[in-house]
């Protein structure tokens, strides 16, 4: 449950933070997977994983002993410059970001891992953060973030925004 709450708190940040990207997701429910897999690019839930060497590992130069742990930092990997245009920038439109792959071993951010050792819990993540998103917006349609606040993401091995006060009109129903 962590990190679909930091995966659903972070989503809304970044909509929030970007009106026009957030009035395009309320206008197209489809751009929620467009939004939820740049979140993952651009702020992931889990910044680092831990992998242990099976063999000697040679990169950039140096080696990685056989049973060395290894601190992979996602957050750094996904605003990689020499893959990303833009990386530091949260961008729902992206061309260098395919949707289609992004929950998948083949996605082309690192937010689930790779290969063998992708996350098997990833079609769930985008399920559950669907699911959160789009009751939110129904039951939010006028979202806005309360006066004054700046999300900020903390922690370490998992991050978002403690808290995301937001300030809307209750829909009536």
């Amino acid at each position: 449950g962590e990190t679909t709450d930091k995966a659903i708190a972070s989503v809304f940040a970044n909509l929030l933070l970007h009106p026009d990207q957030l009035a395009a997701v309320q206008r197209d429910r489809t751009l929620i997977d467009r939004a939820f897999a740049e979140t993952l690019r651009f702020t992931p839930p889990v910044h680092m994983i831990m992998r242990q060497t099976a063999q000697d590992v040679e990169v950039s130069g140096g080696t990685i002993p056989a049973g060395a742990t290894v601190t992979c930092l996602i957050g750094a990997a996904n605003r990689d410059g020499s893959r990303y245009e833009e990386p530091d920038r949260f961008n729902i439109f992206r061309d260098d970001l395919t949707t289609t792959t992004a929950f998948s071993a083949a996605a082309d951010h690192l937010a689930f891992a790779l290969g063998r050792h992708f996350c098997v819990g990833a079609l769930l993540a985008k399920a559950e953060v669907e699911t959160g998103v789009n009751q939110l917006l129904d039951a939010m349609p006028d979202i806005r973030l309360a006066d004054g606040f700046d999300p900020v993401e903390q922690g370490v091995f998992t991050r978002g925004p403690r808290t995301l006060p937001v300030r809307f009109t209750p829909v009536r129903g």
